[in-house]
């Protein structure tokens, strides 16, 4: 079953196994597209899924042509502004960021930001890494002001430390030049 295969390729993912997660993802994708079409959500979250691999695979070019086509099934049936598409959009973003197409990263971010905000105004966390996000690639395209406003403004939302990953308390302390920030305990 299409489901039970996607679930293994995840299971490979997070061991980080990517070329068995890579091919368990693939013929998930196959399976949903004989069962669906080529135009359903299924078919949309699963190259979404390969997307995630191959960032993770650092194959960024291939991430970007995954999520491009997860976001136009997603616009084909009716569901862009939902917190899925924003969520794949998020991560196009990402791919872009990491394929240096930075001014391409930097619309799509801010696209995912407005919509989030709009969205699930209450997630803080998620919000708040769509913000460093945003501040990475602006550091990224020598903005370091606007980087470090970015951060901020990240930082304002009041978040909760312990509901941030490592990762984002370390960039906001980086990119807020704020090194005492999110003291780890």
């Amino acid at each position: 079953c299409a489901r039970a295969r996607n679930n293994l390729g995840m299971t490979y993912y997070r061991q980080k196994r990517f070329v068995e997660a890579r091919a368990e993802m693939e013929q998930a994708l196959q399976r949903y597209r004989q069962i669906h079409g080529a135009h359903h959500l299924n078919v949309a979250v699963s190259l979404s899924t390969l997307a995630n691999v191959a960032m993770a695979d650092n194959r960024a070019e291939a991430a970007v042509t995954l999520s491009t086509d997860a976001l136009a099934i997603m616009d084909t049936i009716g569901m862009t502004g939902s917190r899925d598409e924003i969520l794949m959009r998020n991560s196009l973003a990402a791919a872009l960021w990491r394929a240096k197409r930075n001014e391409e990263a930097l619309r799509e971010i801010d696209r995912c930001i407005h919509a989030f905000d709009r969205v699930q105004p209450e997630l803080l966390n998620r919000r708040t890494m769509m913000r460093v996000q945003r501040a990475q690639i602006l550091r990224d395209l020598d903005r370091g002001d606007d980087a470090r406003a970015a951060a901020e403004e990240a930082i304002a939302l009041g978040a909760a430390s312990g509901d941030l990953p490592p990762l984002t308390r370390q960039l906001l302390r980086e990119l807020s030049g704020r090194p005492h920030l999110y003291p780890e305990t």
